[in-house]
């Protein structure tokens, strides 16, 4: 969806920011320490039914990357004995085995602010392939999530019958 494929501007404001939703569409951010381990991630992971992602975030609050779930479910594969024999496979388990923080593992994100629009939310979740997004104020620290199921709740307006 783009802004220009809105048929009707008064049920969705292409305009409407993160900010102006706050309250409904950011969630609490599930996080882990950077010097937290693997499994903090995991249980991190676990607290929420909605997130899909393990924030890493330092000292200050400050986001610092991201663990998501296929990351962990692949080194549940490793562990497992479900991936592939290989000699990459073999070092990325040696390297598992050598590290259990989650620094080696996390992930660069892509942060939004209260600023974000909507629209501009929609347009990462389809040409990017993002479905989370973590909420940071302007000094880099988390400040909440927003999931593509919050997302559709406050554009869901757009699939109401046309009179």
């Amino acid at each position: 969806m783009y802004e220009g494929d809105v048929k009707d501007p008064e049920r969705f404001e292409t305009a409407t920011a993160i900010g102006d939703v706050f309250d409904v569409i950011v969630t609490q951010a599930e996080t882990v320490p950077e010097e937290g381990t693997l499994r903090d991630a995991v249980d991190a992971v676990l607290r929420s039914s909605t997130t899909r992602k393990a924030y890493v975030v330092d000292g200050d609050g400050k986001l610092k990357g991201v663990i998501g779930i296929e990351t962990l479910m692949r080194l549940v594969a490793y562990r497992a004995g479900e991936r592939p024999a290989g000699v990459i496979s073999f070092f990325r388990f040696v390297r598992d085995m050598q590290s259990e923080g989650v620094r080696g593992f996390m992930d660069r994100s892509k942060p939004v602010t209260r600023e974000t629009k909507i629209v501009d939310l929609v347009r990462m979740v389809v040409d990017e392939h993002l479905n989370d997004f973590p909420v940071v104020d302007p000094d880099g620290r988390l400040t909440g999530e927003v999931n593509t199921q919050h997302l559709l709740q406050v554009t869901r307006s757009l699939f109401d019958p046309r009179t």
